[in-house]
């Protein structure tokens, strides 16, 4: 049609005859690329104005940008891209219109010119709380905890490793 190649999705009796079909579910290869819509309005033709909002809407895609797999569950989106690489983002507790990228693996950003890539996971309040980077180095916000006996980073009593109680490393490297 007008708007490109659609396949849309469709309802079925329960002897698998064709009833009908759903508009607002489709997967469209038009000037954009191939991409799939789940859920659009049914009230009106999906025309979207440009790439950038077919990211937006789209569950998955190939087009011009590059690729894109998105799974929405709730609140919670877990997406694959070109662009976000492995990505899993909550809405934030104080302002909805904003995401959380709880989890991200992949590229992370860049330092000094240099693209950084690793692994981040943040907690509900989007503060970082774990991070690896290209050189193979570990943060942690506060402790690891191994078993239930060691413990290493910023733990009580200003210690920084503690293990049981028997041999424990204070901030000043007292033992």
């Amino acid at each position: 049609d007008k708007y490109g190649i659609n396949a849309f999705d469709v309802n079925r009796d329960e002897n698998n005859n064709l009833t009908g079909i759903i508009r607002n579910n489709f997967v469209r290869f038009d000037q954009y690329g191939i991409y799939g819509i789940l859920g659009a309005d049914p009230t009106k033709d999906y025309v979207p104005e440009s790439q950038t909002q077919v990211w937006e809407d789209g569950r998955f895609g190939l087009t011009w940008d590059g690729f894109f797999l998105k799974n929405k569950d709730g609140n919670q989106q877990i997406e694959i891209s070109t662009k976000n690489d492995i990505c899993i983002t909550t809405p934030d507790k104080v302002d909805e219109t904003k995401t959380i990228e709880k989890i991200k693996i992949g590229r992370l950003g860049e330092e000094n010119g240099v693209q950084v890539f690793g692994l981040r996971l943040k907690n509900d309040d989007g503060i970082t709380t774990l991070e690896t980077d290209n050189q193979g180095n570990l943060w942690l916000r506060d402790e690891l905890q191994i078993s239930n006996l060691v413990k290493i980073g910023n733990l009580n009593n200003d210690e920084v490793f503690n293990a049981n109680n028997k041999f424990i490393i204070k901030n000043d490297g007292s033992v």
